[in-house]
């Protein structure tokens, strides 16, 4: 019953799976980001530079030798981003013309909070077990 149970850790999976999690994320901001142009530009001009932000982490996580930095950066990255979705679900968002309001819980923006949750988790897994990874990158 034991060995059912007897997970290995498997540095170069969990690696991959955090590459994917930060493009993936990278796209669910992009396809958000028509809707918030409408509303206004800055919110617009927010969700581009998280994209752009993500989608770099992840390529910055496959072709690039494992470091510790990398792996915080996405941490704290996906963090701030998570207490903003927060706030802007329970508070009201912070600046715009839509200050004050609290905004509804979305399919899309629900999937993407429950991934930068799981992509925390992948990469605090990573810092764990860094030496685990062995300085190889992903793409050579």
């Amino acid at each position: 019953m034991s060995e059912m149970f007897d997970v290995q850790f498997e540095p170069r999976a969990w690696l991959v799976r955090a590459t994917v999690l930060a493009g993936s994320l990278g796209i669910i901001h992009v396809l958000a980001t028509p809707l918030y142009f409408g509303q206004w530009l800055g919110y617009g001009i927010a969700f581009v530079a998280i994209a752009v932000l993500q989608v770099m982490h992840s390529m910055v996580l496959a072709v690039n030798q494992p470091r510790r930095v990398f792996f915080w950066v996405g941490i704290v990255g996906n963090a701030l981003i998570i207490v903003v979705w927060l706030v802007t679900r329970t508070v009201g968002v912070p600046m715009g013309p839509m200050m004050g309001e609290v905004l509804p819980i979305g399919f899309l923006d629900g999937l993407a909070q429950i991934l930068e949750v799981i992509q925390i988790v992948h990469l605090s897994v990573l810092l764990y077990q860094f030496d685990a990874l062995r300085g190889r990158p992903l793409i050579q």
